[in-house]
């Protein structure tokens, strides 16, 4: 009497059993998930029918399967905890202590019955096991007893051959592995004498070559940092790429090598670099914001998504550029302002208040438009809330309102391509999508943080009665007045 359907559903039976409260007691599913006992690892995970777990489990490291449980390995017949000469042992975990059991040996050695040693064999009948160096032909041993026909029956024990150092003839051919007054077997030496000198290869560095002497290749002539790494102070440092995690200490790496609870503090992201990625540009995790539009920014609360940002000194001009100075410095990187957040901020946070505050009008119904430069002085305040705010890499004071340059290095544009200051030439998108990218693999990790949304962002440039903004949906550069509210994402130099 019940309608079927894929909510309809409870904890136990099967379609055709009858139902209570409207809803059938079970739906088909193959996942039946099992009790992972202690000290074990669950595995093949299954989610159906309100059944949720998983269908299989495996032992941990020194611990064994024993019907529904994982019983401690007692490590029965491992014995000692250092394997001796000639051995190959087998490792077993044993509380805080690692047992091991001989279960090979070299050539002509064996096991002993307890599994702690190896002992030698017979020799193989027919065998010349003289302890000369001269008759020592059956290589590496020697006989207890050489019978008089000088052949061992084939039960006899055999030992490492005896050479004297002294009748063996030395070559750079004729080495093994000791110095050169160790006695040799086979006619050679045990090692040379080794003269050749070698440098450190330091941390992130690979060698370049070798030494070839005494039979090692051990001892580095040179080295070179590894792709990615580049010299410093006789050290390998990471360099920097577009779309690294920047952290609090002043380093960078790919987001896939963080791991949320290490010691790494993410800040930001690269969006520019220098130097072969020695310096460079960070945008930091989210939009700036505030609780209200009538209230000022917090920069204990430096995401609080209340209100945008105004650009604020509406009427006044600080450093406006022309339309033309702004083309020329897009298509050729050659005017400072344009690519200097930096500069920008602190000039228009020198300028002080704006005129209108002289008119207590405006000081009380719109201070943030006319009286003060909001964004800019939001930028120099920031701090990362995961940061000390007087930290000396990216405490308060050390962040910026990037330009207009700056924006468009954020979002990506071919600079050969731009034909206006004002539109879309020339923008591509192509860094926007790789730091999105690496925004969203950091709150996939538990990161505070957050993707370039489609809104307009303002840039610290201006012209003679605005100021330029960027559309991060298209690339398209703009001007404004002053007292819109944007979006404000704050720059960092390193």
């Amino acid at each position: 009497e019940c309608t079927w359907d894929n909510n309809n559903k409870g904890t136990s039976g099967s379609l055709s059993t009858k139902c209570c409260n409207d809803k059938y007691k079970d739906c088909s599913t193959s996942c039946s998930p099992v009790t992972v006992p202690d000290h074990a690892t669950g595995k093949n995970y299954c989610d159906g029918c309100n059944k949720a777990g998983y269908t299989g489990w495996d032992c941990k490291y020194g611990y064994y399967a024993s019907g529904a449980s994982c019983l401690a390995n007692t490590c029965e017949g491992y014995n000692i905890t250092v394997c001796p000469a000639h051995a190959q042992c087998g490792d077993c975990q044993s509380g805080e202590i690692v047992k091991k059991q001989v279960i090979s040996c070299d050539t002509y050695w064996t096991p002993n019955a307890n599994k702690t040693a190896c002992e030698p064999v017979a020799c193989p009948v027919g065998s010349d096991t003289s302890n000369s160096v001269s008759t020592c032909s059956f290589p590496g041993s020697y006989g207890g007893s050489k019978p008089a026909t000088g052949k061992y029956s084939g039960d006899s024990p055999c030992y490492a051959c005896q050479c004297n150092a002294t009748e063996c003839i030395w070559d750079n051919n004729n080495k093994g592995e000791g110095t050169l007054g160790t006695q040799c077997c086979n006619n050679k030496y045990k090692d040379c004498t080794d003269n050749t000198t070698s440098v450190t290869v330091p941390e992130n560095a690979t060698c370049n070559g070798y030494h070839s002497a005494c039979g090692k290749n051990d001892k580095c002539k040179s080295w070179a940092c590894k792709d990615g790494y580049i010299l410093d102070d006789d050290k390998c440092i990471k360099t920097c790429a577009i779309g690294d995690v920047f952290y609090a200490d002043g380093s960078c790496g790919d987001v896939n090598d963080y791991t949320q609870g290490s010691n790494k503090t993410p800040v930001g992201v690269v969006y520019w670099t220098r130097d072969n990625g020695l310096h460079g540009k960070v945008i930091n995790l989210d939009n700036l914001g505030k609780s209200d539009y009538e209230d000022p920014f917090d920069p204990r609360y430096p995401y609080s998504s209340g209100s945008l940002l105004y650009w604020g000194l509406d009427g006044d001009v600080v450093l406006g550029l022309s339309d033309s100075e702004v083309l020329t410095a897009l298509q050729n990187r050659n005017y400072w302002s344009l690519y200097d957040g930096e500069g920008d901020t602190d000039a228009i946070i020198s300028w002080g208040l704006g005129s209108y505050c002289e008119d207590p009008e405006y000081v009380t119904e719109t201070y943030f438009w006319y009286c003060i430069a909001e964004a800019a002085e939001a930028a120099r305040a920031f701090y990362p809330p995961e940061a000390w705010f007087g930290d000396p890499i990216v405490g308060d004071g050390h962040w910026y309102l990037p330009a207009l340059g700056e924006l468009t290095d954020l979002y990506g544009c071919d600079n050969n391509l731009v034909t206006s200051a004002y539109g879309t030439s020339g923008a591509n998108g192509s860094n926007k999508a790789i730091i999105n990218k690496t925004l969203i693999a950091l709150k996939n990790k538990g990161v505070s943080a957050e993707t370039l949304d489609s809104g307009y962002y303002w840039s610290s440039t201006e012209n003679d009665w605005g100021a330029w903004y960027l559309n991060m949906k298209n690339g398209e550069r703009g001007v404004d007045s002053k007292h819109y509210d944007y979006n404000v994402r704050v720059s960092l130099q390193f």
